[in-house]
């Protein structure tokens, strides 16, 4: 028992239930505690909610601080973000200024906070670049690589056009050949948040061409295509051209070269399937090889014009269809007549009309007939253009040449044309047109994007004239020419020439649209001497020249010309009458100004302009002097040349040409010998320099020029069987026709007979990109007794 008389062990069991009974009673109350504060926190807090996450949301900008910019001001900053001050600000509205700020390339890091109604925009500048070297690239100069870089002096640094940059000259040395180049930058830090860019260059061998296959040309042969592409195999005599040099850029345009190729002979289901190039088991050489789907070749069949619904005379469209039945289908003729046909309906009030071939193909039959389809296309207005790449040409230059506007009718082909206008002028590279969406449906927005091409040229030429009865003779050419002078268009060349029987310089200016009009206007000056083997001329002066272009096709040149002219008498006993060497034919020398008005007309079918290969060309000439001076005639002279494939499958082609010309004094001028036509030599080959026409009677037979010429030449050229890639062909002519008619001074003291001269003979031409080579050899099968012949000649113009 315990002191209380409780015994052992009923005190803990009392206890415990008594503990127990007060701890039931805590836990109890412990939980209505807790069921109390679950109710008020469940009524409480959807409102604690909504008064703390709206804030989170969007919360209120009261002032916004820009921190770390140095050169970028900080209205420019604030102009990025997508908040403003009194406005508000979200986790969204940040993420996109971020995204904005970034995309500016002007920072290297942007953080955006928010805190007690301010946000803080921090800022990490890029550096700044100050200079950009290069070093160890012997091959490409540095500015053709610092045009080319976007990172120059005073732009903002980033990484990422650090490596564009490294792509963009790996490029140029890849179209250069150059496979193995490696280009290693080095960003030097400097004070002020700057850096210096360093770019090392370990330049490889050139690799070049050394052969190009065709697989599927079954029509053509590997040399003719060989001929039209502009990527070339490797010769010795092309050190001075990279056109035996890999240039991915140049392959894709031989491959589109050679589709307008084939589709030009008729083969309208052409597809140039690859154009690959590999490196050869060597390693020092490239293969390319190309493969070709030909197709069938059609003829034209049968050609209509199906004007549909549209309210046109089908006659006024058929007169510009250039597509003939019975001929091989060209693809640039169908193209030309769908232009012409466009401009037509134009001017007949329709400017949404749309004109699409319909080509009906007859495969089994090589046959295909063409429906010019007219059709009311959509009411698209252009309604804005948009011109890029033009960092010298001058915008206004490029829009001339379009002939579309803001506000016309939208059309396609009028679109190529003007892509092909632009090209023509030797000004870009690449030119790219593409629509985009206007501001409407019925609206676009035409983009053209050019790629500039150097337009500036100077050359030095060195050449010799080689002929039986004149020896050698040297001559040297200086020309300086700019075809798009300070962007404008404008064109300025100046050309020299020394020689040991001629020297010159002549200087010529061409506004292409004088006054904003569609005419060109300019003037020239010259310097002219020569040393014939009786006189001397010396002439100086000046011209003014106004172009006029008819159509696509036809041109018209206006000038007026003034010039001194100083004839200077070998010997002087030529016109003292009763010496034995008296010949009043060139007689009187002295000095004359020559003030002459003329035009010349020219109709040009030719399918190119510097390297025609078929096609005609038509040109007249009038002159007329007397309006002021003292010289008095009336000039006039006409040419033709007409170019022919006979067997193009062969690279054989004809050539016909033919120029004739006649001068006749008035008002009582006496003609001399200064101002007569003087042939031979290259106008006549056959005969020596000035060597065909009207002589004198004295010992030395004078050669006096004649007043009337008429020349036709017959050629056919051909393939010698050599490798395409020595560039020589072969040739045989036949020239004839005539040279004589004296009046005047001399009349009745010449030899002077309109008779027939005929020449035939063979030649070697060599084209190659130092100049063309020509080697000729000719007899003179009909001539006069004091012609002159020279059964060899040889002429060579260097270009470097």
């Amino acid at each position: 028992m315990t002191e209380n008389g409780i015994p052992p062990g009923m005190w803990s069991r009392q206890y415990e239930a008594v503990l127990e009974k007060q701890g039931n009673n805590k836990k109890m109350q412990i939980k209505a505690i807790f069921l109390r504060l679950m109710l008020a926190f469940a009524l409480v807090a959807p409102a604690v909610f909504v008064e703390t996450a709206a804030p989170a949301a969007a919360q209120s900008v009261q002032r916004i601080v820009v921190q770390g910019n140095q050169r970028v001001d900080r209205e420019s900053i604030l102009a990025y973000l997508t908040f403003s001050r009194g406005g508000r600000y979200s986790e969204a509205a940040a993420d996109e200024s971020l995204k904005n700020l970034f995309q500016t390339g002007l920072f290297e890091d942007v953080q955006i906070s928010y805190r007690g109604g301010t946000v803080y925009v921090r800022v990490k500048e890029q550096p700044l670049v100050n200079r950009v070297f290069f070093r160890g690239n012997r091959k490409v100069r540095d500015k053709k690589l610092a045009d080319e870089v976007q990172l120059r002096e005073r732009t903002m640094f980033s990484r990422a056009k650090l490596a564009e940059d490294i792509e963009r000259m790996r490029t140029i040395y890849q179209r250069l050949g150059i496979r193995d180049v490696v280009i290693t930058p080095k960003v030097v830090r400097l004070s002020q948040n700057r850096v210096n860019i360093v770019y090392d260059f370990t330049e490889g061998g050139v690799v070049k061409v050394r052969e190009i296959r065709f697989i599927g040309n079954q029509s053509i042969p590997a040399g003719t295509l060989r001929g039209v592409m502009r990527t070339k195999t490797a010769a010795f005599w092309r050190f001075l051209t990279k056109s035996d040099r890999y240039d991915p850029d140049r392959l894709a345009q031989d491959r589109e070269l050679l589709r307008l190729y084939y589709l030009k002979k008729g083969f309208a289901d052409v597809e140039i399937v690859s154009a690959e190039a590999q490196l050869n088991e060597k390693g020092d050489g490239y293969i390319i090889t190309v493969t070709i789907n030909e197709g069938p070749r059609y003829k034209v069949r049968n050609v209509s014009v199906d004007p549909g619904v549209v309210e046109i005379e089908p006659r006024r469209l058929e007169r510009k269809i250039l597509t003939r039945p019975g001929r091989y289908f060209d693809a640039s003729k169908l193209s030309k007549s769908l232009e012409q046909m466009t401009v037509e309906t134009g001017r007949s009030g329709l400017p949404f009309a749309v004109v699409r071939p319909d080509l009906q193909r007859d495969p089994a039959a090589g046959r295909l007939d063409i429906v010019y389809r007219v059709e009311e296309g959509p009411r698209v207005y252009i309604e804005r253009i948009e011109i890029s790449g033009n960092t010298r040409t001058l915008d206004h230059v490029i829009r001339r040449e379009l002939q579309l506007a803001e506000g016309d009718a939208f059309n396609r082909v009028l679109l190529d044309r003007a892509r092909r206008r632009l090209l023509a002028l030797g000004f870009f590279e690449r030119v790219v047109m593409r629509e985009e969406p206007g501001s409407a449906p019925d609206k676009v927005v035409v983009v053209i994007e050019v790629k500039e091409q150097s337009t500036g040229t100077f050359t030095v030429g060195g050449g010799l004239s080689y002929s039986a009865t004149g020896g050698i003779k040297p001559v040297a050419t200086i020309e300086v020419q700019e075809k798009n002078l300070l962007g404008t268009g404008r064109q300025l060349k100046v050309k020299g020439k020394l020689g040991r029987d001629e020297r010159s310089v002549d200087f010529s200016y061409t506004e292409p649209y004088l006054f904003g009009f569609n005419m060109s206007g300019g003037f020239d000056l010259l310097f002219n001497q020569k040393f014939l083997d009786t006189h001397s001329l010396l002439e100086f002066g000046g011209g003014l020249r106004l172009g006029f272009r008819l159509d696509d096709y036809q041109t018209l040149n206006l000038r007026y010309n003034l010039k001194h002219r100083t004839v200077t008498l070998v010997d002087a006993a030529v016109c003292v009458p009763g010496d034995p060497k008296y010949s009043p034919a060139l007689c009187p020398p002295g000095t004359n100004w020559i003030s002459s008005v003329g035009l010349t007309y020219m109709y040009d079918r030719l399918d190119h302009p510097l390297n025609p290969t078929s096609g005609y060309l038509l040109r007249a000439s009038l002159d007329v002097a007397g309006l002021g001076g003292n010289v008095r005639y009336v000039k006039g002279e006409v040419a033709g040349l007409y170019l022919q494939p006979v067997l193009a499958d062969h690279g054989v082609s004809l050539k016909l040409k033919g120029t004739a010309g006649y001068i006749r004094s008035w008002g009582g001028y006496a003609m001399t010998a200064a101002d007569r036509f003087y042939k031979g030599g290259p106008t006549f080959r056959g005969f020596s320099i000035n060597g065909v026409g009207p002589r004198d009677t004295t010992a030395q037979q004078n050669y006096v020029g004649g007043e009337l010429y008429a020349i036709g030449t017959v050629e056919l050229h051909f393939p010698l069987g050599l490798p395409e890639n020595l560039g020589l062909s072969g040739f045989v002519f036949s020239d004839f026709g005539t040279v004589g008619l004296v009046t005047g001074n001399g009349a009745g003291t010449v030899n002077d007979a309109l008779a027939l001269r005929v020449s035939v003979g063979a030649g070697l031409l060599w084209r190659s990109p130092i100049g063309p080579l020509q080697l000729t050899a000719a007899y003179a099968v009909m001539k006069a007794p004091w012609d002159q012949t020279d059964w060899l000649q040889f002429g060579i113009a260097t270009k470097f």
